[in-house]
């Protein structure tokens, strides 16, 4: 049940795009922007009860394309979203400060990533249901390299480090 609706459009339903503000009874949640056929539907802000917004596209009331989510903890999340969830070309920054790049797939990552972390160490790989797995590359702050295969955020298989270094473990 909706609480207080503006609206600047005309009053008869011609199936276009209203700029609208929702508030709904009981619950402290509120939506700030086009609605369509009663559902949110184009560009708008979606405010949750716990300080975090989504600011972007949306089909049938459901995050839908390009949007930028920033959670209550910090982090932020700009990029690509399908059917409400992360999905396509995306940056991830968690509230450390840790970054990743690159593709997510139902809300995981995805494909080629890159993984950079507030120390200075650095992943560019690949990714699995949200781990590195695949074929990666890790550099530590010291340089030390690591060239080869991951699997479950972990070197797994083949890999090399050169001889006269040792790698964190």
């Amino acid at each position: 049940m909706v609480e207080s609706t503006q609206c600047s459009a005309p009053k008869k339903d011609t199936g276009e795009a209203k700029w609208m503000t929702l508030t709904w009874f009981l619950r402290p949640d509120k939506y700030e922007g086009e609605v369509r056929h009663g559902e949110m539907e184009g560009k708008g802000t979606y405010w949750h009860p716990d300080g975090s917004r989504y600011e972007g596209s949306f089909v049938r009331s459901q995050r839908h394309g390009y949007g930028e989510y920033y959670f209550a903890d910090g982090s932020m999340y700009k990029g690509e979203y399908k059917e409400g969830a992360k999905d396509g070309y995306g940056v991830f920054v968690y509230r450390d400060e840790t970054r990743y790049e690159g593709g997510f797939k139902n809300n995981r990552k995805e494909g080629q990533g890159v993984m950079s972390y507030p120390d200075g160490s650095k992943y560019t790989g690949e990714y699995r249901a949200g781990k590195m797995e695949g074929q990666g590359e890790y550099v530590w702050p010291n340089g030390v390299k690591y060239v080869g295969e991951w699997k479950d955020d972990e070197r797994h298989g083949v890999g090399q480090i050169p001889r006269n270094l040792r790698a964190p473990t």
